[in-house]
């Protein structure tokens, strides 16, 4: 139908889409449509003939759909001042709240963030809080050298990033390095850069463990990294289907010490970026308290949007963890000169 359109000049055609936004990722007509206008808005794209309208409840820091008063600040705000207007609207408000109770005893609250809130990205589906995050950040602290520490290692040589995630023996990370695509077709990660990466960050600290993911492209430089270093010290860790419990009890543990303030960071821009972009995805499996696991994955398989750091955070403090649990955190004594 689309195609034919441009077919009758004279009759100055045009369609009309509506819909409720669509899930990312699904890619739906509607996540098409709504990809285009970003695109005109942002005027990578020039189109004068494409109107495009979208209403929804903003998300807002801090926000707790739990609170029946937020819950219908929220309602109000997706249905608008044209809606507002109705006979009883407050009580269409109550009722639509009654909806999003369901939901979450169905643990579907995102469905209902996109079908009564407007939101093409849902907050239910975030995996961890950006807000808390934030307040966990130390910015004046400063890693001794040769400080114990493990080390994460996520990413992809040839497309999304790649990146390292330090954890010393207090618990804070920091961002080692990270390589984010450039958006070029031949863009693909230097692993001469990497591993001098990764060689210095066991010169300068006592690195007990490093967890990486061999996936795309990665499982020779693990290999070499495990002959210089020791097979002791580094280990695969895949965080895909081949490893779906162990990284979804890797990602719970790192999500509980966000909650519970067990970790900090060095509040690094990038680092807060994945993690605020980082998306639940259930794996259909229970904890060992019969609680549902999930894992970590962008909005979608195309998305802009990078996680890579995200992960190595879950990788390092995972390591960190198991570095505790073997009582493997040992400071390295440096040599001193005295001249007298």
């Amino acid at each position: 139908m689309l195609q034919n359109i441009p077919k009758r000049p004279i009759a100055d055609p045009w369609t009309f889409e509506t819909s409720t936004p669509g899930t990312p990722g699904d890619g739906s007509v509607q996540e098409a449509s709504h990809e285009e206008a970003e695109q005109i808005a942002s005027g990578k794209v020039v189109d004068g003939t494409y109107f495009f309208f979208h209403r929804e409840a903003a998300p807002r820091e801090g926000e707790n759909l739990d609170d029946p008063e937020q819950l219908k600040a929220a309602i109000r705000e997706a249905s608008g001042p044209a809606i507002a207007t109705w006979e009883d609207f407050e009580g269409q408000v109550e009722n639509i709240a009654s909806l999003h109770h369901q939901a979450k005893r169905r643990g579907n609250e995102a469905y209902f963030e996109r079908v009564w809130l407007g939101r093409r990205k849902q907050s239910a589906r975030q995996a961890f809080d950006s807000g808390r995050w934030k307040d966990l950040q130390l910015l004046d602290f400063v890693v001794p050298k040769l400080e114990p520490a493990t080390l994460g290692f996520d990413g992809s040589k040839w497309s999304d990033a790649t990146g390292l995630v330090l954890t010393t023996m207090d618990g804070h990370q920091s961002k080692w390095a990270v390589w984010e695509h450039d958006g070029t077709d031949e863009w693909e990660v230097d692993e001469t850069q990497v591993d001098l990466k990764v060689a210095e960050a066991f010169d300068h600290y006592s690195i007990a463990r490093l967890y990486g993911d061999p996936a795309f492209g990665w499982s020779n430089a693990l290999a070499r990294w495990s002959s210089k270093h020791g097979t002791k010290k580094v280990f695969e860790y895949y965080t895909d289907s081949r490893n779906t419990r162990r990284i979804a009890t890797a990602v719970g543990a790192y999500a509980e010490a966000i909650r519970s303030g067990a970790v900090s960071h060095d509040g690094d821009e990038a680092f807060a970026r994945h993690i605020g972009k980082a998306c639940r995805r259930d794996v259909r499996l229970l904890d060992e308290h019969a609680r549902p696991l999930w894992t970590i994955e962008k909005e979608r398989s195309d998305s802009p949007f990078k996680i890579d750091l995200a992960m190595c955070g879950v990788l390092s403090w995972q390591a960190y963890l198991d570095a505790m649990k073997a009582n493997e955190f040992k400071r390295r004594s440096s040599r001193v000169l005295v001249i007298r």
